[in-house]
């Protein structure tokens, strides 16, 4: 119903083509309508001023005619449209223009003003650096890369700074849990020994941590039982037992650690023993009695063992630089235009080497993935310039 009593039907109209009944009158689009445009108060604030803005009640006939304009046309306005339009009002277009005026240095200000944080930015409390910590700590350390924090700075290195300054800003205070977050951060730097003194020291203070710093002591007495350093010795080949026995002795230990912070350790004081291993064996592989062949299974070896760790592209790459070198090697020892050549050495390296950097260079999100396409580049031009040498 209408204010007049008429039926109105669910289009608005009334069947007449209009919005609703009664005698119709001229609107401003030169359509006949009932309703004049009607003009509502409506409060609103617009840089501390109020508003009136104006509602213009569009007709049934004038729906139709929009309805029936092709898409993309232009809309012409009739010189009624536009003086109804609210921001046609000069004065209301001048608050609106003083409004943007006064919010764009404000806008300029909130996108330029943010700077970057501090590396190293001192925090106000212990609590806010132990909680970074235990956030971005909590990862293992030997199947995920180092966390980081939001500067970019390795967590252990990070935290083990600002509870340097934290100790300078307040000498003394909570020394316990300083140390204990010292000793952890120097954990996962690799420095254990300084890590086992440090859990000493936070076990003399009769508090809550005197237990858990025990705890830890003896797991570190463990580990660092396994990381002997090698006998003072010139001798190469006992170096190389001294390296092999102590990857084996670090992959049994991580078995019997009942925490997987140290098990993860382990494996990775494990990792690096074999890494030491296969470098030295591949540098002195001319000294070794096939040295050749000992070098290429030690570095197998490391491929196969550490398949899970966060360094398995590093180790392929490494196997796949070994064959490189390998098969550059009989290029520069034996000339591929002389007799002497072996073109199946230089072959079975060579096709390694491109098959291992053309599968690193696929490995996506790795960083090795950019180094192994530059070196895959290099190998194919080796190959091309011995095809053409050897001709």
């Amino acid at each position: 119903m209408d204010e007049t009593g008429g039926a109105l039907r669910r289009d608005g109209t009334d069947g007449t083509g209009c919005v609703d009944g009664g005698v119709p009158r001229t609107g401003p689009c030169g359509c006949p309508s009932r309703l004049p445009i009607t003009r509502l108060a409506i409060p609103g604030t617009v840089a501390g001023s109020m508003y009136v803005q104006t509602v213009h009640r569009a007709t049934a006939c004038g729906f139709a005619k929009a309805a029936n304009r092709e898409i993309g046309a232009p809309r012409t306005f009739t010189p009624a449209e536009s003086n109804a339009h609210p921001h046609a009002d000069p004065g209301t277009r001048a608050v609106y223009t003083a409004a943007l005026l006064l919010l764009l240095p404000l806008l300029v200000l909130a996108g330029c003003g943010r700077s970057a944080p501090s590396s190293y930015s001192p925090h106000e409390n212990l609590l806010s650096i132990a909680a970074e910590f235990e956030l971005l700590a909590s990862r293992d350390p030997y199947r995920e890369p180092v966390s980081r924090d939001l500067t970019g700075q390795a967590i252990h290195r990070a935290t083990l700074l600002r509870l340097g300054a934290y100790e300078e800003l307040h000498p003394g205070r909570l020394a316990p849990e300083v140390l204990v977050y010292k000793a952890r951060a120097l954990e996962l730097l690799g420095d254990y020994g300084s890590a086992l003194r440090h859990y000493e020291a936070a076990a003399e203070y009769d508090t809550e941590l005197r237990d858990y710093a025990n705890d830890r002591v003896r797991k570190l007495d463990r580990l660092l039982v396994s990381l002997a350093p090698p006998p003072a010795t010139n001798d190469l080949m006992e170096m190389l037992v001294h390296l092999e026995e102590q990857g084996r002795e670090l992959r049994e230990l991580a078995g019997t650690f009942d925490e997987a912070l140290y098990r993860s350790l382990a494996m990775r004081e494990a990792e690096e023993a074999e890494v030491r291993r296969g470098e030295m064996m591949a540098a002195n592989r001319f000294l070794l009695p096939d040295g050749e062949r000992q070098a290429l299974l030690a570095f197998e070896e490391l491929v196969s063992n550490h398949r899970q760790s966060a360094r398995a592209m590093e180790h392929a790459l490494r196997l796949a630089r070994y064959h490189r070198d390998l098969a550059e090697e009989e290029v520069r020892l034996n000339p591929p235009e002389r007799l002497g050549f072996s073109a199946d050495r230089f072959r079975r390296h060579y096709e390694e080497a491109t098959d291992l950097l053309y599968r690193i260079s696929q490995a996506d999100g790795r960083p090795e993935r950019l180094i192994a396409r530059h070196e895959l580049d290099a190998v194919l031009a080796l190959g091309e310039e011995v095809a053409r040498r050897a001709r």
